[in-house]
């Protein structure tokens, strides 16, 4: 599993298969356009569109944090124990949801 990191601070856990797939994930255009409806409890943005990200192994407590995450949504229904799933290792809202 691999965590991404935005101006050093771990935000998210993803069980994508190798480093390379999870650093080409999260350099994604579709990735960086999602990245900037998020908000972070605060209020502030989860990320400003400019801070780099950095991708490493994740540690042995945000595999548990994963772990709980994506057990909770496979049991709701919303992710397939099979494919790839992301779990936001800090309380985020989507800004969009306000729109609505």
């Amino acid at each position: 599993m691999y965590t991404i990191e935005v101006a050093g601070k771990p935000i998210a856990v993803t069980n994508i298969g190798s480093q390379d797939e999870a650093e080409e994930f999260f350099s994604s255009d579709w990735f960086k356009e999602e990245m900037m409806v998020f908000e972070t409890a605060d209020g502030d943005d989860l990320w400003n569109g400019s801070d780099p990200f950095d991708v490493r192994p994740a540690s042995p407590e945000e595999v548990a944090k994963f772990e709980s995450g994506h057990a909770k949504a496979h049991q709701t229904g919303t992710a397939a124990e099979s494919e790839p799933y992301l779990v936001f290792l800090i309380p985020v809202t989507d800004a969009t949801d306000e729109l609505d």
